[in-house]
């Protein structure tokens, strides 16, 4: 199996047009500083290593940065934290406000491709609250695997925030016509913010077949 580069993975998405979080990418700060000139701010800035998957574990994730010199401090931070790791590069994204899930997908060898939706972010191995269906899925089934999650309380809207229903469909849907790509083996959304109508993948691993 081979794991899709970021710029295949966001090709991917933009050919089914699921919608992310806009962001730009580069190895040096002088990369950054002309990306983030068109990023709307908050900004998170991320190191991608192949050493480190869970980023957030290690202190590889800074968040809420609103200027330049902020982004230089939190770079050169990351820089001296990541001593012995190999940078694959920087990711700097514009900052998604909501609640967490996860939407994920897999050619299973025993029942094919199947869905997998539930909350998301660094939670998600905590709770292991998650509902799965085997495809292809109907709208209605779609719908089910959302209410049958706590993630569903945040439909009916708890503590303050409230999600899209249709918007959360319409992206489950998408993905799962993405993972009955032949080509692709296993697909993980973690997280996907969302608020109100607003939606975006904001952390996208690709699995092909090799």
């Amino acid at each position: 199996m081979r794991i899709a580069s970021p710029q295949e993975a966001q090709g991917l998405m933009d050919k089914y047009q699921i919608p992310y979080a806009k962001s730009c990418r580069g190895k040096t700060f002088i990369e950054l500083q002309r990306g983030a000139f068109e990023l709307k701010k908050p900004l998170v800035l991320k190191l991608m290593s192949k050493d480190a998957i869970h980023k957030t574990d290690k202190g590889l994730v800074r968040l809420n940065i609103h200027d330049m010199k902020e982004l230089r401090e939190q770079f050169e931070e990351l820089n001296t934290l990541a001593q012995g790791l190999r940078i694959d590069e920087y990711l700097l994204q514009e900052q998604c406000e909501g609640v967490e899930f996860i939407i994920g997908g897999k050619d299973d060898p025993s029942f094919g491709r199947v869905m997998v939706f539930g909350l998301g972010g660094i939670f998600v191995e905590l709770l292991k609250e998650r509902a799965l269906r085997v495809l292809p899925i109907s709208s209605q089934e779609i719908e089910k695997m959302i209410l049958e999650t706590k993630a569903g309380a945040f439909i009916r809207g708890y503590r303050g925030r409230r999600v899209s229903k249709d918007k959360l469909a319409e992206l489950i849907y998408k993905a799962s016509e993405l993972i009955q790509n032949e080509d692709i083996l296993e697909l993980d959304f973690n997280p996907v913010i969302a608020l109100g109508e607003e939606i975006s993948v904001v952390d996208a691993r690709i699995v092909f077949r090799e």
